[in-house]
């Protein structure tokens, strides 16, 4: 991976680098790191060189962070450090990965680095790993029903009535996952496959029933496009 630290402080920077480094070296993980100190420095950067991953602070010399975001392509991954926790909810609108308050410690970068290590990995697997009762599950993606949002987390809705956690937020998993999911609501996304038909209620609502007898919430932004869809089945 070839990650760019965006992070105004020196000493800040340098730790976040050492620990990315370290916990890279302790999983076998190969990393390209380079550091950039104002917003003006990360847009050069992100310009001439080849960036995989983003660990952006928010205040960047009074700069906002979140602007480097715009006009990024999306397969930019991005993990949020900052002491404003309180802009972690803003953070879902950018699809980022993680959001890890300051102060930090190597633990929960190692979390950080794991769930970027899994967002670049899940569109060539054929499953995925979740914890239940501290062991590790394999999930078959062809056993998902549906996928929702829960804060930093999604849960798992699936064909065995059972419902698990991943520790991947519904942002990048569905992205990750690439075309075999459909985002369908904010809250939302739905393996294309169990999609059956979308159903129009009062007040230019909408929900969406699924093969699993199932129906979730469909936003109105995207009822058109479901529409579509369904009718080139």
């Amino acid at each position: 991976m070839n990650i760019l630290i965006v992070e105004d402080e020196y000493l800040v920077s340098q730790r976040l680098s050492r620990l990315i480094c370290r916990v890279s070296e302790n999983n076998h993980w190969e990393c390209n790191i380079r550091q950039a100190y104002s917003l003006a420095e990360a847009k050069r950067c992100l310009s001439n060189n080849p960036v995989d991953a983003l660990f952006l602070d928010l205040n960047l010399q009074n700069d906002d962070g979140f602007k480097l975001l715009e006009n990024q392509p999306s397969t930019l991954k991005c993990i949020v450090v900052s002491a404003l926790s309180e802009r972690a909810i803003e953070a879902f609108d950018y699809d980022v990965i993680d959001f890890v308050a300051k102060p930090f410690v190597e633990e929960r970068i190692q979390k950080a680095m794991k769930k970027l290590r899994e967002s670049f990995s899940l569109s060539s697997c054929d499953f995925l790993t979740v914890d239940v009762r501290g062991e590790k599950q394999k999930i078959p993606i062809d056993e998902i029903c549906y996928i929702k949002a829960s804060g930093h987390y999604s849960e798992l809705y699936c064909l065995n009535d059972k419902t698990y956690l991943s520790e991947i937020g519904l942002n990048a998993l569905s992205e990750a996952l690439g075309n075999s999911i459909l985002r369908v609501h904010k809250s939302y996304s739905v393996p294309f496959k169990q999609v059956c038909k979308l159903i129009s209620q009062e007040g230019s609502k909408y929900l969406l029933q699924l093969k699993c007898d199932t129906t979730i919430p469909v936003s109105r932004g995207k009822a058109g496009l479901i529409r579509d869809l369904l009718k080139s089945l």
